[in-house]
C-alpha cells in the first residue's frame, strides 16, 4: 500500500497538463526566459549535436532531477536564429520523467547544407519551462557520399574496379568512375576512367593491359554539375603472375643407359621461379605419365644428367618451370638410347717381339671397351722397373732408356676400371723375344 504522499504518475501528468493550460491558454504568445536552476531541483543540459551531415543532425540533451521532482515534457527548440526559444520550432523528445539522470536526443532532418543552426534543450513541469544553454552546429556543405570498393576478377593483366555513389548529398552527380594507376596516389597521378553515366548507385569498370604480379591503386569519384570532384579512400590490388615460358632442348650425351636432358626458362611470368626441371616417360605424354627430376629454383638454362634408362628404347621428355601462377611445360622432344654396351673384356699377350713384322711388336693389353682408368707397370726379374704407362693406347716397345732390353721374361701389373664401374687388376709374365 502506498503512503499518503504518493501520487500515481498518470495522475501527476494530467494534473500538470491542467495547470499548464491555465497558465498558458491557447493562442497566447509566450516569450520564455532561460531557466535551468539547480535550486529548483531541475537541471537541463544542452549537449553537442551528433552525427551532423549536410541535411541532418541529432540534437542531444540531459535532464537531472532532484528526488521528488518530475517533469511532464522535454525536448528542444531549434532555429537558424540565435534565439531558438522565441523564433524557433519546438520538438518534443519525450513525456514524463521522475527522479533519475536522463539523456535524450532528437533527429532533425531536411536541413539546409552549409547552414548554422541554434538549439536549446528544455523541460516542462508545474513550475514552468527550464532551459539549458543555447548551442549551435553547422551542417556540412552539400557533397556526395562516395565509397571505393574492393577489386574483383583479378587476373595477370586485368581487374574490375568497384565503387558506389551512396548519396548525391544534395548535388547533381553528372559523372562517376575511378582514378587509377600504379602510383600509390591515384587521385593525383592516376588515369581517369568514367563509367559513362551520373547519378547514384554502384558501378564497376574494367582495368586492362596491366602488368603481371604488379601493385595497382584506384579511388572512386563523383563529379557534380559544378565540376567539383569528390573522392573516397584508395584501394590496392595485386595482379596475378603469368605462367612462365620454357623451352625443351634436345638431349645430349645419349648412351644405352643415360642422357643429358636440358631446358631454358626464358620468361619468369613476373614472379620468382620456385622450381624447374624435366619430366620423361616412354609414353608420348610425359607430362601426365612421366617421372620428374628437379634442377631447383632460379630460371634460365639448365641441364640434368639422368641414368637408369633401358637400352634401345624411345623416351619422351619436356622441360618444366613453376612460379606462383602454376606450372608450364616446354615442347615434348624424344631420344632413343643406344644398344647396350658389351661385357668388358681384357686380353693380355704372353709374348711380344719388337723386331717382328707387324703384330705383337709391343706389349699392350687389349680392351673391347675403353677403360676410364688404366695403369701398367713392368719390372725385370731382379725387381727393377723398366716401363710404366697410364695410357691404355701406349704399350712397351722392349726398350729401356732408349736401348733394347735383353730378351727374356718380365713381370707386369695392370690396373683398370670401366665406365660401368667394373674394375680389376692383372699380373703375370710376358716374354720378350729378340
Amino acid at each position: 500500500m502506498q503512503g499518503s504522499g504518493y501520487r500515481h504518475p498518470a495522475l501527476a501528468f494530467l494534473s500538470g497538463l491542467f495547470l499548464l493550460a491555465l497558465l498558458f491558454p491557447p493562442g497566447a504568445l509566450h516569450c520564455f526566459a532561460m531557466d535551468s536552476d539547480p535550486e529548483n531541483g531541475v537541471v537541463v543540459i544542452t549537449e553537442d549535436a551528433q552525427d551532423v551531415t549536410h541535411d541532418s543532425a541529432t540534437l542531444a540533451g540531459e535532464l537531472r532531477l532532484d528526488a521528488g521532482e518530475e517533469v511532464f515534457e522535454y525536448g528542444f527548440y531549434w532555429s537558424t536564429d540565435t534565439d531558438p526559444v522565441n523564433t524557433g520550432i519546438e520538438v518534443i523528445a519525450g513525456y514524463y520523467n521522475d527522479y533519475s539522470p536522463h539523456g535524450y536526443n532528437y533527429l532533425l532532418e531536411g536541413l539546409d547544407p552549409d547552414t548554422e543552426y541554434y538549439y536549446v534543450a528544455y523541460a516542462l513541469n508545474l513550475e514552468g519551462y527550464h532551459f539549458g544553454d543555447v548551442l549551435s552546429f553547422m551542417t556540412l556543405p552539400a557533397q556526395p557520399v562516395v565509397q571505393t570498393l574492393e577489386a574483383t576478377g583479378i587476373t595477370s593483366n586485368s581487374a574490375f574496379a568497384h565503387g558506389e555513389i551512396v548519396s548525391a548529398g544534395g548535388t547533381d552527380i553528372t559523372a562517376r568512375g575511378v582514378f587509377w594507376g600504379d602510383n600509390p596516389e591515384p587521385k593525383i597521378n592516376g588515369t581517369r576512367l568514367d563509367n559513362g553515366q551520373g547519378g547514384t548507385g554502384s558501378f564497376q569498370l574494367l582495368l586492362e593491359e596491366l602488368d603481371p604480379n604488379s601493385d595497382y591503386y584506384y579511388a572512386a569519384f563523383a563529379e557534380t554539375a559544378e565540376g567539383e570532384i569528390y573522392f573516397d579512400g584508395i584501394t590496392e590490388f595485386t595482379t596475378l603472375a603469368e605462367l612462365p615460358l620454357v623451352n625443351t632442348m634436345p638431349a645430349q650425351s645419349v648412351t644405352s643407359a643415360s642422357a643429358t636432358l636440358r631446358g631454358d626458362v626464358f620468361y619468369d611470368g613476373g614472379a620468382e621461379i620456385s622450381d624447374m626441371g624435366v619430366v620423361w616417360a616412354t609414353s608420348p605424354d610425359p607430362v601426365s605419365d612421366g617421372q620428374q627430376l628437379s634442377a631447383g629454383p632460379g630460371g634460365g638454362y639448365f641441364e640434368l644428367d639422368l641414368d637408369g634408362f633401358q637400352p634401345q628404347t624411345l623416351y619422351y621428355f619436356a622441360a618444366y618451370a613453376v612460379n606462383q601462377a602454376g606450372t608450364s611445360y616446354g615442347n615434348i622432344l624424344d631420344f632413343e638410347t643406344a644398344e647396350p654396351d658389351p661385357e668388358p673384356e681384357v686380353f693380355v699377350p704372353n709374348a711380344f717381339a719388337p723386331s717382328g713384322l707387324e703384330k705383337n711388336r709391343e706389349f699392350l693389353p687389349r680392351f673391347n671397351l675403353p677403360p676410364v682408368m688404366f695403369s701398367m707397370t713392368i719390372i725385370n726379374r731382379w725387381g727393377g722397373e723398366v716401363f710404366k704407362s697410364n695410357d691404355p693406347e701406349l704399350g712397351w716397345d722392349g726398350r729401356v732408356d732408349g736401348r733394347d732390353a735383353p730378351a727374356g721374361t718380365y713381370i707386369y701389373r695392370v690396373d683398370y676400371r670401366f665406365a660401368n664401374g667394373e674394375q680389376g687388376q692383372l699380373t703375370g709374365v710376358v716374354t720378350l723375344v729378340r
